[in-house]
This record gives structure tokens, sequence and C-alpha cells, in this order.
């Protein structure tokens, strides 16, 4: 992708197949919004934007993109595998991850729970 075609995209706006996130949350979440597209029609995510289309860019894009490339592989089953690219768009880095319509499809979402947090959610 270009800065043109990303250009066009922040300016398009949110819609059922693209979502702006401003950075890169927990593997869980960002799982939801993977499975979300690979079910559907796929779509495309942008991290480092804000809803109101604010360019604020990621603050650490390699970090960032091994969560996504964690969340795709072990919190979604079964895995997605997305287009993760690093552009960088008005001084800023942005990560635009494209995800495909799944022929595997329902995917759906992987939670892991230790004892600890068990104990904490039951009702004693």
């Amino acid at each position: 992708m270009d800065n043109k075609e990303l250009q066009l995209l922040i300016e398009e706006g949110e819609g059922f197949q693209l979502e702006f996130k401003r950075k890169v949350s927990t593997p869980e979440k960002i799982a939801r919004a993977l499975i979300g597209f690979a079910n559907t029609k796929g779509g495309t995510i942008l991290f480092g934007v804000d809803d109101d289309k604010t360019i604020v860019g990621v603050e650490s894009e390699k970090m960032e993109v091994e969560m996504i490339e964690t969340a795709a592989r072990v919190c979604c089953d079964p895995p997605i595998e997305p287009e993760v690219e690093i552009l960088s768009f008005r001084g800023m880095d942005l990560i635009v991850v494209t995800v495909e319509e799944s022929s595997q499809k329902p995917h759906s979402l992987v939670v892991e729970s230790g004892a600890n947090e068990d104990l904490e959610n039951k009702v004693l």
C-alpha cells in the first residue's frame, strides 16, 4: 500500500471493512477485530489513527507488530494470517493490517485463563 492509498482509506473513514485503532492494546482485543473481518468480507485495521481520523502514529512498531502476529496465531481458532505492513505517513509510523475473508470460518476467540484467574472469578 502506498501513501496515496493510505490517505484515501483515512479520508473514507471507518466502515464495515475499515477500522481505526489509536494503538495496539491487548492480544484479545486485536483478535476480536481480526476475527470480525475474517468471518465476514475481510477488512483493514489501521493502527496509529484515531476514530476522528487524526494521525497519532504508533510508539514501538516492532513490539506492536509482534503482538498483532501473536493475537492472530494464538488467540484465533483457527489461526488467522493477516498481512501486516509498517508505513511512514506524515512523519509517523502506522501499522496496516489487512485481513482476507477466511475460507476456514468461523473463527473464534481463544482466551487462556490461569489457575489464579479462575479463583478470582469464582464466587466463594
